[in-house]
């Protein structure tokens, strides 16, 4: 291939060789095209749209719910039949909440982040809702106490015994958000 190349150098770069290799170039890219069928498409959609369309969100953000709170998701997975109530778990992992609750732990970890335990609900056998974030993105962190209000989004990642985890966590308010 390569001696072929070499013998006809001359007139595969001339003009005629490269109107030959850009002919191939251009059937190649056409036969590319012509394999994905234009009545796959739903009507009145080309295929140009499709192809410039933007790709879908992430899983994570398909699902955005803000009326979900803790005890409703506890609740349905409790209520759930034993051997389903794994099954009932998994379906609010990658939901991305936004919720508020009272800070009830605050530890240091040793990669440098902080975990943090909130109740979410009205009574002390509230869900708790954990949570690791770092400390250098949220000054005054270090001066909560237990009690304090802190509104966190994120997404779930687990459920297991009244506790909830997300990852992702983004502290949105903390401190004294009652305004007094």
């Amino acid at each position: 291939m390569i001696e072929w190349l070499w013998n006809n150098k001359e007139w595969i770069f001339s003009g005629i060789g490269v109107a030959v290799v850009l002919a191939l170039l251009s059937a190649a890219r056409w036969l590319m095209r012509k394999r994905i069928s234009q009545s796959d498409l739903p009507p009145g959609t080309t295929l140009q749209a499709v192809i410039d369309s933007p790709p879908p969100p992430p899983p994570a953000l398909l699902v955005e719910t803000s009326s979900l709170n803790p005890v409703a998701i506890i609740k349905a997975i409790e209520s759930a039949p034993l051997l389903q109530q794994a099954d009932v778990e998994k379906h609010y992992r990658g939901v991305r909440v936004d919720w508020t609750g009272k800070l009830i732990s605050a530890e240091k970890r040793k990669e440098g982040k902080v975990f943090l335990l909130i109740l979410c609900g009205s009574r002390s056998l509230s869900p708790g809702v954990v949570f690791n974030v770092d400390p250098a993105e949220y000054p005054g962190l270090g001066l909560l106490r237990n009690g304090d209000s802190i509104r966190v989004s994120g997404v779930i990642d687990n459920v297991a015994h009244q506790v909830i985890e997300l990852r992702d966590a983004r502290l949105l308010a903390y401190g004294n958000l009652s305004g007094k």
